[in-house]
């Protein structure tokens, strides 16, 4: 990491009264330089009680806005304004008042993962780690509405016993994590523990050994005698959990390859971990991909390619067993498979210039409508009494 930027931070810091948070998915060099590192509750909780003037949020737009929420006297900045979040982008605040419509005495109940808006129509927020404690808290309400990730509702549900209509949302990140996944990590590192976070589907959760948030994901971690984990849920957690646990492994959940399932955040990933070296994807992956790629080929083609690049690196987007066959046919190349890893590619927006850059200017502020805060103050606010 450039010190000199580290050092125009640290001084923009004390000019400003200013204080970064960053979510556990961040990138690792965001979270070096944040104050404060969290899951959505821990984040929360800290934003409502640091001594600051100015927050720089490195996160997505929700969390923003629920810091700005519980602190309207500070000043909320985002490195990056477009860092947004697909699931809570599933529902509105006017899907939720027409589904308490069709629902009359239920309890309304949303994921922090959902906006401003959303927040304001319901009775209490809830973090992934404290859900079953947030629904336990409604156990008189004859039903409970759950919005916007099902897959949540349903690890809720399932812990609970209470009934649960859930809105048909979900974080497409873990919603990607398969069965399959976790049987070939558990093939390939069979003394590790699986750990997976309850965003994830129904089998997922099954097959694993903890369903944790990412701030229980640590904790578990650091308490916990094994010394082996696979982690499964967004790889930007690896870097704390290996930072404050220097003496273990951990291991990422790859996803079993498959030219359907891999993604424009795995390039962009590749990209990162080899900034040098040409990006080759096969001609059945996605339009999103391919547009990405430096060269898109078939079997056959990438065959050729590789046999005449001289001993070149590539990067290969195609599946494990061409991946091997190209490897066997070169030994003398290096050739890196595209794996498909859990990334959000919103979550790693932030760079350390973008975080500079909303010191220097004061830029990207996020500041909710009071009418819309006020009332979703009340909600967040439960959600963190019920801790």
């Amino acid at each position: 990491m450039n010190p000199d930027l580290v050092a125009r931070i640290d001084e923009l810091k004390r000019q400003r009264n200013a204080t970064i948070l960053a979510h556990n998915y961040e990138p690792d060099e965001i979270q070096e330089i944040a104050d404060f590192t969290g899951d959505s509750l821990q984040l929360s909780r800290k934003a409502a009680h640091i001594e600051a003037d100015v927050v720089v949020f490195c996160g997505v737009h929700f969390m923003a806005e629920t810091a700005s929420i519980l602190s309207p006297d500070k000043t909320i900045l985002m490195p990056v304004l477009d860092a947004g979040c697909e699931m809570a982008d599933m529902v509105t605040g006017e899907q939720v008042r027409q589904m308490k419509a069709e629902h009359p005495g239920a309890a309304a109940v949303c994921y922090v993962n959902s906006s401003a808006e959303v927040k304001a129509e319901c009775d209490c927020c809830c973090t992934s780690s404290n859900a079953v404690a947030v629904a336990a808290a409604f156990a008189d309400a004859p039903e409970i509405l759950f919005v916007p990730d099902r897959n949540l509702g349903s690890h809720v549900a399932q812990t609970s016993g209470q009934k649960l209509t859930c809105w048909d949302g979900y974080c497409p990140v873990h919603d990607r994590i398969t069965s399959a996944d976790i049987l070939a990590a558990r093939r390939s590192h069979p003394d590790a523990v699986v750990m997976v976070h309850p965003e994830c589907t129904d089998d997922v959760r099954a097959g694993a050994d903890e369903i944790l948030s990412t701030g229980h994901m640590c904790r578990f971690a650091a308490e916990s005698e094994h010394r082996e984990f696979i982690v499964g849920t967004e790889i930007g957690i690896l870097y704390r959990l290996r930072l404050e646990n220097p003496g273990k492994t951990f291991h990422p959940l790859t996803l079993t390859p498959s030219h359907a399932r891999i993604t424009l955040a795995d390039i962009l990933g590749a990209r990162q971990a080899h900034p040098s070296v040409s990006v080759v994807v096969h001609a059945e992956c996605t339009d999103q991909v391919k547009a990405a790629a430096d060269e898109v080929m078939t079997t056959e083609e990438m065959g050729r390619f590789v046999a005449s690049s001289g001993g070149r690196e590539i990067v290969l987007g195609v599946t494990g067993g061409i991946l091997a066959d190209l490897r066997v046919a070169n030994p003398d190349h290096t050739l890196h498979g595209l794996l498909s890893l859990p990334v959000c590619p919103d979550m790693k927006m932030p760079t350390v210039e973008s975080v500079v850059a909303a010191l220097e200017n004061m830029q990207y502020e996020v500041r909710v409508p009071e009418e819309i805060a006020d009332r979703a103050r009340v909600a967040i606010e439960r959600m963190i009494s019920l801790g």
